[in-house]
């Protein structure tokens, strides 16, 4: 195709397709002696990196899917620079829009691992200052590392981000039992390392988790002033419920160490899962 490689894919139901898939790009690529290239599987009902997998062997199906992984797209992987060409249809023809490059930065999937913690390791955000960053309560203490341990004991199931070894970014769901539900909250990031996606790769993972457990459904509180965390549940196929003005009680919200008073607006999303 003009010089372009193309890549394959199709749609697959099941572990046996992802299977085969990978056998026949396997064949094909030791015929043309390239070196062992994975393949990659996406979900059909999510968008970016969310559930995105890479498939180098038999044992990556099994470890890495699941019966949610299903249906999905499966693909050829492809070495170089990748560009998305831009095109809507209007009155039965096809409209040109714009040719984009896709930018990688260095805190992609790459270079973070999203990894759930149990108590007694890590706690998402220490006291040592990245607290102040955190949306502070009057009845809560996310700053707190003896906080944090108590809650991972009690049914509050978080994610974090790394970039050096440090957590830079941290989400998590508190499970009620009682309601067979969680809500997804605890949603921080350092400033520094903010817009790169990182909540939505930890909403993903979280999201698989809460199958995994049962919970029918997941529920957000996100401030109407934080259109990141707004834009991660609509990402994620979150139903916008409405708005409750001056509804939470934010006592200390921090803003280059000024603290700062105020009854927040809460916009309220849900998701079946």
């Amino acid at each position: 195709m003009a010089g372009l490689q193309v890549g394959i894919f199709e749609e697959v139901n099941n572990k046996a397709g992802v299977a085969q898939f990978l056998k026949r790009v396997k064949e094909v690529s030791f015929k043309e002696n390239e070196k062992n290239h994975p393949i990659h599987v996406k979900l059909l009902d999510k968008a970016g990196t969310v559930g995105h997998r890479v498939i180098y062997t038999n044992k990556d199906i099994e470890e890495k899917l699941n019966h949610s992984s299903f249906p999905c797209l499966v693909e050829s992987h492809l070495e170089g620079k990748e560009f998305s060409v831009e095109t809507f249809i209007y009155d039965g023809k096809i409209q040109f829009m714009n040719i984009s490059d896709y930018v990688v930065f260095e805190h992609s999937i790459n270079y973070y691992g999203s990894t759930f913690r149990s108590p007694g390791k890590k706690t998402p955000l220490s006291s040592s200052g990245d607290g102040a960053y955190v949306v502070k309560m009057s009845k809560f203490a996310m700053n707190e590392a003896e906080y944090i341990a108590f809650m991972m004991y009690n049914n509050v199931y978080f994610t974090v981000c790394e970039y050096q070894d440090e957590i830079v970014s941290a989400c998590s769901a508190s499970v009620l039992p009682d309601f067979n539900c969680a809500e997804m909250t605890d949603c921080a990031t350092l400033p520094e390392h903010r817009k790169k996606n990182l909540l939505s790769q930890q909403y993903g993972l979280i999201i698989e988790k809460m199958k995994e457990k049962g919970i029918q459904t997941l529920f957000c509180y996100a401030r109407t002033l934080s259109i990141g965390m707004n834009i991660v549940n609509a990402k994620h196929m979150f139903t916008y419920g409405g708005c409750m003005k001056n509804n939470s009680n934010i006592q200390e919200r921090y803003n280059n160490n000024d603290a700062k008073h105020s009854l927040a607006n809460m916009n309220i999303w849900y998701k079946q899962i």
